[in-house]
């Protein structure tokens, strides 16, 4: 399951993830972050896929990731004090599927709580090429 997080910029963002919690001492809002398996999100980067093309792969809104930069986050081990549940039904957009522990695009996902700005173990990265 998990091994990292993906983090993209929320809808309506143009220039950095989470506008709306900028002075949150957290990445993303109070009721936890997505989180998807490095491998899988690897293999999605590296496919050559357009923005476009991500945001269904991650169930993501139209134009969620259109302008700006798209910021991963990647947590070596999510397993352990981050509390990794399954997305409940409020947690996720329309094109969420509540119970199946997939994205619209097939990628595995959980949900975590979300992580402190400081924690040291986390590395915060804009995604190139994209």
């Amino acid at each position: 399951m998990p091994d990292g997080v993906r983090c993209p910029n929320p809808p309506g963002n143009r220039s950095r993830p989470w506008p709306k919690y900028a002075s949150s001492p957290t990445y993303g809002p109070p009721l936890g972050i997505f989180v998807s398996p490095t491998r899988q999100i690897d293999d999605l980067l590296a496919s050559g896929a357009t923005r476009s093309e991500i945001e269904v792969a991650l169930g993501l809104g139209h134009d969620a990731l259109q302008g700006g930069s798209v910021v991963r986050i990647d947590i070596p081990d999510p397993f352990h004090g981050r509390g990794l549940r399954m997305p409940g039904a409020k947690m996720g957009n329309s094109y969420h599927q509540p119970g199946t522990g997939r994205t619209l695009g097939g990628i595995n996902e959980q949900v975590i709580d979300s992580p402190i700005k400081h924690d040291p173990y986390i590395a915060r990265s804009d995604v190139p090429d994209l």
